[in-house]
């Protein structure tokens, strides 16, 4: 697996990008471009196997007050988005996903998205809700989408009862014929929180 980061700060980083995911792609390296404009792309989907687009607005928190910077928040999002997709893989836990079926999900289409959203445990569905909305306000196209990989991550005092409620959210909101797998993260560092991460194909 290949995570190709890239601000597009230099006019030259398009064609190394490029040039990188054609060589993975020949290769048959499963490969995760990740931007954090997607307006500044060409949506092109044969640039990588699966493309990700990802923008502060998909994040669980608002951009700064009074227009300022976003490259914090920028830089939040090209760090969670390969951190989630290596958890899942990687962090055994009550619900274990492998790599094939990341990648099944992934490669279901050549552009994505992804909604974060942070609430109490009791609250649960309300992060699951607030990571499909962050979707939305990116224009995110969720009712056309081919495939969610969804992450819950919380401490141990979550309960199948509260996963089973935000599971259950999750799927009313993705469409039927749509490829879903969601997993279950432990960390202790949630505290009484769980977050919601969505990555969403189309």
């Amino acid at each position: 697996m290949l995570f190709l980061l890239t601000c597009f700060d230099d006019p030259a980083c398009l064609p190394v990008f490029e040039a990188m995911g054609a060589s993975a792609r020949e290769c048959d390296v499963f490969t995760i471009g990740i931007v954090p404009d997607p307006t500044i792309l060409r949506p092109d989907p044969k640039v990588v196997s699966s493309l990700w687009n990802v923008s502060f607005q998909a994040l669980a928190a608002p951009p700064p007050a009074g227009g300022g910077k976003t490259t914090g928040w920028n830089g939040y999002a090209m760090r969670h988005l390969p951190a989630t997709v290596v958890d899942i893989i990687l962090h055994h836990s009550l619900i274990c996903v492998d790599f094939a079926d990341v990648r099944s999900v992934m490669t279901a289409g050549s552009m994505g998205r992804m909604g974060v959203a942070v609430a109490p445990i009791e609250s649960a569905p309300l992060a699951a809700i607030g990571a499909f909305k962050r979707l939305q306000g990116q224009e995110f196209r969720i009712d056309t989408a081919s495939g969610f990989l969804v992450c819950v991550r919380s401490s141990s005092a979550i309960t199948m009862d509260d996963f089973d409620r935000a599971a259950a959210v999750i799927h009313e909101w993705v469409p039927s014929e749509a490829d879903l797998i969601i997993s279950l993260v432990m960390d202790e560092s949630m505290g009484g929180n769980v977050k919601a991460t969505i990555l969403a194909v189309t």
